[in-house]
């Protein structure tokens, strides 16, 4: 604190030189031998020097240095608390700039003007985030300024804006064109607004319209096969009824295919066998859906064939339990490590704010020539070419809660790999597992599960490249906060 009170101080003096001397000390390791059991320290993340070189830096022009800055403060403190309110303004601002709009929204919502003078572009990241936080009245704002730059898109979340006010008639009216124009999840929540309106037969032609490999599309299945059986006669509804569940059934084959992640508390009732995301909202970088397949060990004797489906907060969390020992879910995520800050970057400009390669200089803020951003098909990743540490900051964990750690990976077999680390308030590694990617020279989603323990206070993210592996690369990288389906 010292060091950075004195940078603040010549900073306030237009000695910037010397204040940078200083501000460097205040986020610097200490040079006495490193503990064997820690990886990081606290004194690198030390959040009021960051902020104060985060907003330096803004000032200067350096956006990249800035946000950087930004992201290590966010490891030990909460920016948007007020203790920090000083620096609201140069963290909306770089965020913004940066178009990392979750982040953003932490500090302050735009004005009309700002939002006039965004493209279309980021109209379209800005309503995901607002979808995905349930901020309906932002979105309502989004929404009206996105229709005159993508109708579909803007359509949709007009619908979503409408159907979460309880405006049935409205909703049904947007989604129907949203719907028609092929946006994604728009059939499913058509299908919501013709219940509520009344209008089951309608209904069960909107969920039968939802594409298949759609994340809501089993639940879908599952509602449209629950209302023929309420509404319709037993000669007419049951034919239809039975090829609903078999798409049901079809579509939960289907995702058990996937790769399925590695439990870690095997004896717990529920184990996770596989998930899916939406990589449409995973690039938006706010709260994105994922279907999740569980396997129930100890299920009920009486299940229903189908049993309850269970919808809330506007279709924002869906259970389905298929038979006694099956249990889907789909659940708006947020995740808790920054990959879209690699997602929205350029080839040339070399940073991963969030992320700390260990192995160039033990605490350098960007890869040096054994990491690059590459991109393909206008898709960026992470190449790594040599073995390194590549880190997330940590991330504060609950007790008791699961966490899923994934993401796509492509390099010789077993070569490449997603770690992670459990550790306590001291940084000393509790727990760790790693999970290798198993296609050569294709990309192979792999994933692990954990559910934190009492001592845990942070997890953090490594991505693994063994000796002589080639290059290597990482993209959709994610942690997750899983909540358990509530079953009886």
């Amino acid at each position: 604190m010292a060091y950075t009170v004195y940078g603040r101080v010549l900073l306030e003096c237009d000695r910037a030189d010397e204040a940078l001397e200083q501000l460097t000390k205040a986020v610097g390791v200490r040079m006495e031998p490193a503990p064997s059991y820690r990886g990081t320290r606290k004194a690198f993340y030390f959040a009021a020097a960051r902020l104060t070189l985060g907003k330096y830096y803004l000032e200067q022009g350096k956006l990249p240095d800035a946000v950087a800055n930004f992201e290590l403060a966010r490891a030990y403190a909460v920016p948007a608390d007020v203790e920090y309110g000083d620096y609201h303004a140069a963290l909306y601002e770089a965020y913004a700039k940066k178009r990392l709009w979750a982040r953003a929204l932490e500090f302050r919502q735009p004005t009309d003007e700002e939002l006039d003078a965004l493209d279309g572009q980021d109209l379209v990241l800005l309503a995901r985030v607002c979808e995905g936080e349930k901020d309906w009245a932002l979105a309502e704002r989004v929404a009206e300024r996105l229709i005159a730059h993508d109708v579909v898109e803007g359509r949709y979340l007009l619908g979503r804006v409408e159907l979460a006010g309880e405006q049935y008639g409205e909703a049904a009216a947007d989604l129907e064109q949203a719907a028609s124009g092929g946006r994604v999840h728009a059939a499913f929540f058509l299908g919501l607004a013709l219940e509520h309106k009344g209008e089951p037969e309608q209904a069960v032609h909107a969920y039968a319209r939802m594409p298949s490999g759609d994340l809501y599309r089993p639940f879908a299945l599952a509602r449209a096969a629950t209302l023929l059986q309420n509404e319709g006669s037993e000669t007419t509804a049951a034919p239809a009824r039975d090829e609903f569940l078999s798409q049901l059934d079809s579509e939960i084959a289907a995702l058990r295919q996937t790769k399925q992640p590695v439990p870690q508390d095997v004896y717990h009732r529920l184990t996770l066998v596989a998930f899916t995301a939406s990589p449409l909202y995973f690039e938006s970088g706010a709260r994105f859906p994922i279907c999740i397949l569980w396997r129930d060990k100890k299920p009920s004797t009486d299940a229903e064939p189908i049993a309850s489906l269970l919808v809330s907060d506007g279709g924002n969390s869906i259970t389905l339990r298929r038979n006694a020992e099956t249990v889907l879910q789909l659940e708006w995520v947020e995740n808790r490590v920054n990959w879209q800050s690699i997602s929205l970057a350029a080839t040339d400009v070399g940073e991963a704010p969030g992320w700390i390669d260990t192995a160039r200089d033990w605490f350098g803020l960007r890869p040096d020539y054994a990491a690059q951003i590459e991109h393909e098909a206008q898709n960026y990743y992470l190449s790594i070419n040599r073995m390194t540490w590549f880190y997330s900051v940590p991330v504060p964990v609950r007790h008791g809660i699961s966490y899923l750690v994934a993401g796509r990976l492509k390099g010789p077999q077993n070569k490449a790999g997603l770690h992670w680390q459990a550790l306590d308030d001291e940084e000393h590694v509790l727990a760790e597992n790693t999970v290798y990617g198993d296609m050569p020279g294709a990309w192979d989603r792999s994933a692990s599960y954990f559910r934190s323990q009492l001592d845990w206070d942070f997890a953090r993210v490594e991505l693994c490249v063994a000796p002589q592996a080639g290059p290597v690369a990482f993209d959709d990288v994610m942690l997750v906060e899983v909540t358990e389906p509530d079953i009886k």
